[in-house]
């Protein structure tokens, strides 16, 4: 018999997931793995290094091109990514 009070597992896993504040990491990781998604192949290629700190993305790229490339599509970015999330996680790039 089932108890009218139960919980689906994925209630479960997202209050785990909020009440241990993990949130920000899981956003983190899943921007490394959707990166090539919005920028495109050849920025993707071209980054050497991505990483999230306090709502900031820093991205190292090689090309200077692409570098001045991402800053002028930066605002574009940044709501790609916020929405792929589905929450307003990013608030600035920050190209290397």
């Amino acid at each position: 018999m089932r108890k009218s009070n139960t919980t689906s597992l994925s209630e479960i896993i997202r209050d785990f997931i909020k009440i241990n504040k993990l949130e920000d990491g899981i956003d983190s990781a899943k921007i490394t793995e959707i990166w090539e998604d919005i920028t495109g192949h050849y920025i993707s290629k071209a980054t050497t290094n991505i990483y999230v700190k306090q709502n900031k993305l820093f991205v190292t790229i090689n090309s200077a091109l692409l570098r001045n490339e991402i800053l002028l599509i930066k605002s574009e970015l940044i709501k790609r990514i916020n929405q792929n999330i589905g929450r307003e996680f990013i608030n600035d790039i920050i190209v290397r």
